[in-house]
């Protein structure tokens, strides 16, 4: 058998090997890709600062989604000035409408409740606002839940069965 090699010109030549040298290049400047820890990791005392700065930027980005589907996307990050703290917010949509004036409200409203100590206090105001901020996307998914709560009571005997293992691991609900 006689395997032949594909006549490839110098033009299609060009075409492939500028965009990759353009990409080894740039991935030395971007280097390593950096690991965020467990979300459910509740030990942040092991974290270091700079990981501990990402989860905060991570679970304010989170907040700041306030409607099912990909608009609301956020992302935030944190630019330090020996002045302030600057924080840089990107969403698939512009995020001056809405998502930068809550960002604002919920920025103040931690560093008020940081200078005055009151753990509760703080953890019901952050509640509000973020439940109050995000009830269209929390609407939907109680819908969601309901329909698929609907559809489970065609099997009574799972349907009380995962309601009870529910209440057994939160232990708040009863039923």
């Amino acid at each position: 058998m006689n395997a032949r090699r594909p006549v490839v010109s110098t033009k299609h030549l060009h075409r492939f090997y500028e965009p990759l040298g353009l990409l080894f290049a740039l991935g030395r400047v971007r280097g390593e890709r950096t690991r965020k820890p467990s979300p459910l990791s509740e030990h942040n005392d092991s974290l270091t600062a700079s990981q501990l700065t990402r989860k905060f930027l991570d679970e304010l980005a989170f907040l700041c989604d306030h409607e099912k589907g990909g608009d609301t996307v956020t992302a935030i990050g944190l630019e330090q000035t020996p002045q302030s703290h600057i924080y840089w917010v990107a969403a698939n949509k512009s995020p001056q409408g809405l998502i930068v004036p809550f960002l604002e409200k919920l920025l103040v409203t931690l560093r008020e409740g940081h200078e005055h100590k009151d753990i509760p206090r703080l953890s019901a105001d952050i509640f509000r606002l973020s439940v109050t901020f995000a009830h269209a996307k929390i609407k939907t998914y109680s819908k969601y839940l309901l329909l698929s709560f609907e559809k489970l009571k065609k099997f009574p005997n799972w349907a009380d069965a995962a309601i009870c293992k529910l209440c057994t691991l939160y232990g708040r609900i009863q039923y």
